[in-house]
């Protein structure tokens, strides 16, 4: 369901911000705005919305989750007893709002789903998922906006293909003989999308049939990580546990290149194949960055002292933002190879960055449960939003709208406007931690075409 939380204090790295729940409106759940919402009516709503629950606790790696009470159920919950729901389907809904620039994200959980968030009404458009389809923790994602399209791979080593307008499964592959599917990227203009695996094999999928075309042995072993995606220049990159990061030739499905310099796995890496340029961090706490096409090392960076766990690469302004799980970020000029500063603060280690290299400003997550905003130029900490109960594994930001998206392991998703540096919405509904989220930036379209709708019931 989605809790508007609003009334926050400004976050400061003194103080904390704080959710205010909101009755939501009456007036809100009428049927041309209460499509899909997951939120409570009140008693006089014409709409009874389904799934008014957040989901119930369980228990994750042995203990219960932050959000957890002594009844084992999430904070907020309704009545036990679930009541036949009419509401009304937007069919066109979501395509309008995507063709007009709204921003739109999909969540992925270890609950064995995905859902679609609309971040402009802030509504959940569709939960997709669950038995027959994927039956594990659904570990990556990529999303076309154009098509409302998205191919997302899980643990349990199935893959589909899904029609977002329609909030449905367009096609599936449960051959599940690849191993779990750790890491994807797609094309979607040459519909051809590759995924790593827990098995060291990368594959080329045609889509949307996810038909494999090519199975690639590329690192035995090992797990993939990594993988990029170029067709028009017919090349692959993988990178994996073993220490190699490997290029191939879609053509003739060889490898070209390999890469070794790393001391342990590689957690994360980026590529730019028509600059020749790769950057990639490792287990061992280093980023390299290479050259691709004279196959060698440019500059070594280190400083960290444990893996790094993601990062952010801007060539142009020849900087990088590396997050690790020694608890810091570190920021880097790639030009020299040198540092230009530390991000300290977190207590726990540092899970996902996103940096805007225009304003110098990188926003950060921890298992501490906190979400940090840094002046890069500075090299200080300007806010922490305090709001998850439980580590934050993944954020998002729409720089143009100055929007931010957060995934915990609290079961949540949410919303902050980093403008007034308050709490949009949190988002209930899912039923484990969320592990990646896809938030592609919106760009302005066209006007709005006539919407249809279509009323449906559901037990």
């Amino acid at each position: 369901m989605a809790d508007a939380e609003a009334g926050l204090p400004r976050a400061t790295p003194s103080a904390a911000s704080r959710s205010v729940p909101v009755p939501v409106p009456a007036s809100e759940w009428s049927q041309g705005a209460a499509w899909g919402r997951d939120a409570v009516p009140g008693e006089d709503s014409p709409v009874a919305a389904p799934n008014v629950e957040p989901p119930v606790a369980e228990a994750v790696d042995g203990a219960p989750p932050a959000n957890a009470e002594q009844n084992g159920k999430g904070k907020g919950k309704g009545k036990e007893e679930k009541k036949k729901a009419e509401f009304w389907i937007s069919w066109d809904s979501l395509e309008r709002r995507l063709n007009l620039g709204k921003w739109v994200a999909l969540s992925c959980c270890t609950d064995h789903t995905l859902k679609i968030w609309d971040l402009q009404s802030k509504e959940c458009r569709g939960t997709l998922g669950g038995e027959g389809q994927h039956e594990a923790s659904v570990r990556c994602v990529a999303m076309d906006r154009k098509a409302l399209a998205a191919i997302t791979g899980a643990d349990d080593g199935s893959l589909c293909y899904w029609d977002l307008e329609r909030c449905r499964v367009q096609e599936s592959n449960l051959s599940r003989k690849y191993g779990a599917m750790l890491c994807i990227d797609a094309d979607f203009v040459a519909m051809r999308a590759i995924t790593g695996t827990s098995e060291g094999t990368i594959v080329i999928w045609e889509l949307p049939r996810l038909r494999a075309l090519h199975v690639l042995p590329a690192h035995e072993g090992a797990r993939v990580l990594s993988v990029h995606l170029d067709v028009g220049l017919g090349r692959v990159m993988s990178a994996a546990t073993d220490g190699r990061l490997r290029f191939w030739d879609l053509e003739t499905n060889k490898c070209v290149s390999t890469y070794e310099g790393h001391l342990d796995g590689i957690t994360t890496s980026f590529v730019d194949f028509n600059r020749n340029r790769v950057v990639s961090g490792g287990e061992d706490g280093t980023l390299h960055l290479w050259h691709s096409e004279k196959n060698s090392i440019i500059y070594n960076l280190v400083g960290h002292s444990d893996k790094i766990n993601a990062m952010q690469v801007n060539l142009d302004k020849g900087m990088v933002v590396s997050a690790s799980e020694d608890e810091t970020a570190r920021v880097w000029d790639i030009h020299s190879g040198s540092s230009l500063g530390v991000l300290e603060g977190h207590t726990r280690a540092v899970r996902d960055v996103q940096t805007d290299f225009e304003r110098l400003v990188a926003i950060t997550c921890s298992d501490d449960a906190t979400i940090r905003i840094w002046d890069l130029a500075g090299r200080t900490c300007t806010n922490v939003f305090e709001s998850h109960a439980d580590r934050v594994s993944v954020i998002r930001v729409n720089w143009s709208k100055m929007q931010m998206i957060s995934g915990s392991a609290d079961y949540t998703v949410k919303l902050w406007d980093l403008t007034t540096e308050f709490l949009e919405e949190t988002f209930y509904g899912h039923g484990g931690p969320i592990l990646t989220i896809a938030a592609p930036i919106p760009e302005s379209k066209p006007p709005e075409k006539p919407e249809k709708t279509t009323k449906t019931s559901v037990s």
